[in-house]
């Protein structure tokens, strides 16, 4: 069902809560290689994403009525995975399947197998249509907040649709 990956569990992200716009704002990161500062996270193959201050994200798009058994979509254990998850889904970087595979493999260092499994398949039966109605603009902007190294230092560039 899996690849296997190893990969290292993510130091927790820091930032605010917006009530007015819902959006979860990355903020007070770790300095960057590109001099500025934000969080980074390993996605296994010897690739790291970098994601910088300022970036954006809903929390996992969990419905409230999972929030029972999943947590809330900004908890400790759901927001690293998330953070990591919205960014690769929103620039398209890797395919969808390996996006949803990354989320799973992040999860599972801080939660359960059950849990685990249960919010990979959330993203893979909710994750198909916002998928397909990404916005160009959209995929440029988030573009422009993250980024992906491979282990020898090199930077990867973006695939298109």
């Amino acid at each position: 069902m899996f690849q296997r990956m190893t990969i290292s569990a993510p130091v927790q992200p820091c930032g605010v809560w917006n009530d007015l716009t819902r959006l979860w704002t990355l903020k007070h990161g770790s300095p960057l290689p590109d001099g500025t500062t934000g969080w980074f996270c390993d996605i296994g193959k010897g690739r790291t994403l970098y994601i910088r201050d300022g970036t954006e994200i809903d929390g996992a798009s969990v419905p409230r009525i999972a929030w029972v058994f999943v947590g809330h979509p900004l908890s400790r254990r759901l927001l690293p995975s998330a953070l990591c998850h919205d960014l690769l889904y929103i620039t398209e970087a890797l395919p969808r399947n390996e996006c949803d595979a990354i989320f799973y493999y992040h999860l599972r260092r801080r939660a359960t197998i059950a849990h685990a499994s249960a919010c990979w398949s959330g993203v893979r039966v909710g994750g198909g249509i916002p998928w397909l109605l990404h916005k160009e603009a959209d995929i440029a902007a988030a573009r422009e907040q993250c980024w992906i190294t491979t282990s020898n230092g090199l930077t990867l560039a973006f695939p298109g649709r």
